[in-house]
């Protein structure tokens, strides 16, 4: 293992067989006395090799609570594909390219948003510094949930979502969600993700009409078609 992962298990205090103070020894483990709330007797027990560490506390009630966010919650259920997913990802964020991935990742978010907002869609918080861009197609006078469907129709991936005092209910919103690092991975860069922009622009200006819709399912097909995803193929 060339680095390890923490990953917390949840314990009743009463279970283990010495103190806690007996297992604080600084040579193999750190104990942190973390009280909160009603609660003063719990502790976080993270060991030396980082490989791992214990929640121990003796309030059953807090004890059930911090299992559920453990499991399911956190880690999921032990489904092998997940876990193998899990691993690569882990694989790859180790490797020294992966900085130089991340770093594409983030300049593509930001010509997209540039590009969104030199159509004038509003991109909340002003542009990104992350992989994220959210779209307010609610003061073009759409909603999320409409705008993420047509987008779809044509071949273009979003979620709607909603906005800061966003007037809709989450099942209609007022923003839309989009992110970048899928296209990163497929070699998009940022004249692509500036076609990509002006794509989305060129459709929710016009979402009803169909002939502007094709266009843009084209325009979609014809980036589709320059970047193939043969290369990720494991058969």
């Amino acid at each position: 293992k060339r680095r390890g992962y923490c990953c917390f298990v949840v314990i009743p205090l009463h279970l283990l067989t010495s103190e806690v103070e007996q297992l604080g020894k600084p040579e193999w483990c750190s104990v942190i006395h973390t009280p909160s709330g009603d609660y003063d007797d719990l502790y976080m027990i993270q060991y030396a090799h980082k490989h791992g560490g214990l929640i121990v506390s003796n309030e059953e009630d807090y004890f059930k609570k911090l299992n559920s966010r453990v499991f399911p919650g956190v880690q999921g259920g032990p489904l092998m594909h997940v876990i193998a997913a899990k691993a690569v990802a882990f694989g790859e964020a180790l490797e020294p390219s992966f900085k130089d991935y991340a770093k594409k990742v983030k300049e593509n978010a930001k010509t997209l948003a540039e590009t969104l907002m030199g159509r004038n869609f509003p991109i909340i918080s002003g542009g990104t510094d992350n992989h994220m861009v959210l779209l307010n197609v609610g003061e073009r006078g759409l909603t999320g949930a409409a705008a993420a469907d047509a987008l779809h129709d044509a071949g273009i991936t979003a979620n709607k979502n909603g906005i800061p005092f966003d007037p809709h209910p989450p099942a209609v919103t007022s923003g839309v969600r989009l992110g970048t690092p899928a296209l990163t991975t497929r070699g998009f860069g940022p004249d692509e993700m500036k076609k990509v922009g002006n794509l989305i622009c060129d459709l929710l200006e016009n979402i009803e009409d169909d002939g502007k819709r094709q266009s843009v399912k084209d325009g979609v097909a014809e980036l589709a078609q320059a970047f193939p995803m043969d290369r990720f193929r494991l058969d």
